[in-house]
């Protein structure tokens, strides 16, 4: 659902580095188009494989991280943040419309807050919906990826939605 993503970072970037349950397809393609890329495989909810993740990346020192994990994960970004990052960094992490959600919400700024290193700033990618004919709709890969884009080219943004997160619709409307 990034690749436009993955594939604009790669076209601004001397080296992109993929990590995903399994890279290779996307990392061939980059490699296919002339760009520097390379893959590890990671499911980081396998805590072995989170510790393999953060010795393989240790010896690399990365300026911008683009993430598209789930709040239960977290914690990736702490470990991320202190292991991998160049003196001045950005993490871009992309999630749900639940990331809003009251209940959580407290948890979720406070850790954003607290837990990273000065050096690292970090950016919240909502993913929302689009409302079209009165009814919503998943967002399309294009307008993920292209929110995401404009997210990396303003760095000053703490917080970006993408599409909308709540209905329009009045309370006695949505039955």
């Amino acid at each position: 659902m990034l690749s436009a993503a993955g594939l604009w970072l790669a076209e601004h970037s001397e080296q992109t580095t993929i990590i995903s349950r399994n890279p290779a397809p996307f990392v061939n393609q980059l490699r296919d188009q002339g760009y520097q890329a390379k893959g590890t495989s990671c499911n980081y909810k396998i805590p072995q494989q989170r510790q393999n993740l953060s010795k393989t990346l240790n010896p690399n020192k990365y300026d911008l991280i683009l993430l598209w994990i789930h709040q239960d994960g977290a914690s990736l970004l702490e470990e991320l943040s202190t292991s991998c990052c160049s003196d001045i960094a950005r993490i871009i992490w992309v999630v749900g419309s639940d990331f809003q959600n009251l209940e959580k919400e407290h948890a979720n700024k406070k850790f954003e807050r607290s837990t990273l290193p000065d050096n690292v700033s970090l950016q919240i990618v909502i993913l929302g919906f689009q409302v079209e004919l009165g009814k919503s709709r998943w967002l399309s890969h294009q307008e993920i990826s292209q929110g995401v884009i404009r997210v990396i080219k303003a760095p000053q943004e703490k917080e970006s939605t993408i599409g909308q997160t709540e209905s329009l619709l009045a309370p006695n409307q949505d039955k």
